[in-house]
């Protein structure tokens, strides 16, 4: 009798059987019939493979080599040819608003860039994005889309002809419904300092209890304000606090949560915020532009 780890092993050795050239023209010809509609090529066609092996032999057929060596190398800065080529792709993949990113990547015109990269690429340089202030129409445009198509970000910002990042961060702490604008008061400040550890950190339950301020706002005041985490000092920075932020930037570099550790009488925003300013240190400007 055969048993589970038995078949998984059987199941394994057929994933890994070479590949012939019927199969190989069947996979290049099922893919133009029917897209990245993977999961039914796999399951009526290739039920020996599994959907990742496909793409991957897919991948190496047009580019001559794996998905796995071409993120393994590292990516180059961005040639005028790509971005046209890139701009092309994104014409004919897009479908209903929704560019199919995968479909991009897969085509095999990209050898040395991931579907991510291409997506950086096309929505932070090439899709030119609008920047700067909001008006009183944009915002009045952005609840109307987030009414008709929900949160649906990347559509919208095709359509506004903003970053979709942006977008979300306008609309979650500014334009949604009850959203609550300017400073925290003391109250709200205590009872955020008291419920949290009541509530074990259950940050829908503590938001009823501070209506009108986004999850993202909330969070960040629990672990960064000095008025809940006593541990952390405000106002002026002294002069360990100040030897011991160099010696961690010069340590960790950008890894912001390291730093922090480094300078337990601060917070991770009051140590972003410290970096950004004009002082005596002179960081490097790269420096301030932290990872969270």
């Amino acid at each position: 009798m055969v048993t589970s780890q038995e078949d998984h092993k059987i199941s394994a050795l057929r994933h890994r059987q070479n590949w012939t050239s019927e199969e190989k023209n069947t996979l290049i010809e099922l893919q133009k019939k029917y897209g990245s509609n993977w999961k039914l090529i796999s399951q009526k066609y290739f039920q020996s493979r599994t959907i990742l092996a496909l793409q991957n032999k897919l991948y190496r057929l047009r580019t001559g080599e794996s998905i796995i060596d071409r993120l393994a190398r590292k990516e180059k800065n961005w040639t005028l040819e790509e971005d046209e080529e890139l701009q092309l792709a994104v014409k004919k993949h897009l479908i209903h608003g929704k560019i199919n990113w995968k479909s991009i990547f897969l085509t095999g015109c990209f050898p040395k860039r991931s579907a991510s990269s291409l997506k950086s690429r096309y929505h932070g340089v090439l899709a030119e994005p609008k920047r700067g202030p909001w008006t009183k129409n944009e915002d009045e445009q952005v609840r109307n889309l987030v009414q008709t198509h929900g949160k649906k970000w990347t559509k919208i910002s095709h359509i506004l002809q903003r970053p979709p990042k942006l977008i979300r961060q306008k609309y979650i702490r500014y334009l949604a419904p009850g959203s609550k604008m300017g400073y925290w008061t003391s109250e709200e400040f205590k009872i955020l300092a008291e419920k949290a550890g009541q509530c074990n950190e259950n940050w829908e339950e503590i938001q009823e209890l501070i209506p009108g301020r986004p999850l993202e706002f909330i969070k960040k005041n629990y672990y960064n304000s000095p008025k809940v985490q006593r541990k952390f000092n405000s106002g002026k920075w002294n002069n360990i606090e100040i030897h011991d932020l160099s010696e961690a930037v010069k340590r960790f570099g950008r890894n912001l949560q390291k730093i922090s550790e480094a300078v337990p009488t601060r917070s991770p925003q009051q140590c972003y915020e410290k970096m950004r300013q004009k002082t005596s240190l002179k960081y490097r400007r790269e420096s301030v532009f932290l990872e969270l």
